[in-house]
């Protein structure tokens, strides 16, 4: 986390300046953009790219709750004065920058966590009636800075071009006006189960002798994880997911064994407690 995201932001400040212009008809001034890969990378862009020294320097990323993905579990926006998320280092900067970050628009899907942060220069009374009065504009705006400046996120996407969210204009869309369904958004335990034994070249026959599955079932699910990831077959479903991370949260035990797929890290075999779950 200490040698991208901001500098992202100063390489581009022009870009980012002008196009926050466009949100002070509805009184934002300032926005801001996480993508948390499941694979535990981060993209971070703002338009107040003055903040990319003191952010490293006084090592104010180290209490910014927006890069953990647990702070977003279960929600779709933290409101200023709603949420313990916009206390703390929100209100340092805010003393020291003269910005309130108002409110953050949270957004899941299978490739990663997305927060969409809406700022203004001055103090509210009342934040979440300017969420309510902004938010659908801002959804809109988002969308269209997503498209307009693709290739930005493509090329500091940390190897995921190819993620559903990047290459898949609607579902991208879908994705930020938070029009996807629940299981859309990611893979269910045994879907990811059903991919892992995939990675490892069972068959639905097998996986359902190791899973206690039907066949049927086995197969139901693989077919799933394939939709869900925008890919042809199962071959390409279990390349996507290596390569975006998604086999990430079995990787954790450092003694683990790791498969490799391709130079890729997949699965360790003695993490396999999913697997086994119906």
């Amino acid at each position: 986390m200490k040698e991208l995201p901001f500098i992202i932001s100063l390489a581009y400040k022009d870009e980012l300046g002008a196009a926050a212009q466009q949100l002070n008809h509805i009184g934002i001034n300032h926005f801001s953009i996480y993508l948390l890969f499941k694979n535990g990378k981060t993209l971070v862009l703002t338009d107040r790219h003055e903040l990319s020294i003191p952010y490293y320097t006084e090592k104010i990323y180290v209490a910014d709750k927006n890069l953990k993905p647990s702070t977003h579990t279960g929600t779709d926006v933290h409101i200023r004065g709603n949420s313990d998320l916009l206390t703390g280092i929100e209100d340092y900067l805010g003393e020291k920058f003269n910005f309130n970050w108002c409110y953050y628009l949270v957004r899941q899907c299978v490739d990663c966590t997305v927060i969409l942060g809406a700022g203004k220069e001055e103090k509210l009374s009342d934040y979440k009636d300017f969420y309510e009065k902004t938010h659908k504009i801002f959804e809109n705006f988002m969308v269209d800075f997503f498209n307009k400046h693709l290739t930005l996120f493509k090329t500091y996407s940390h190897g995921h071009q190819g993620a559903s969210f990047l290459k898949d204009e609607s579902y991208r869309r879908k994705t930020i006006k938070n029009c996807l369904d629940r299981d859309e958004r990611s893979l269910s335990k045994n879907e990811l189960a059903c991919l892992y034994w995939s990675a490892l070249g069972k068959s639905a026959e097998e996986i359902s002798i190791i899973t206690g599955l039907k066949k049927l079932t086995v197969e139901f699910y693989r077919k799933q994880s394939i939709k869900k990831l925008h890919c042809s077959n199962i071959t390409h479903a279990v390349y996507e997911a290596t390569i975006r991370g998604l086999f990430t949260c079995f990787t954790n035990n450092e003694n683990s064994i790791i498969h490799t797929i391709n130079s890729h890290k997949v699965l360790p075999t003695d993490q396999c407690s999913l697997a086994t779950k119906n």
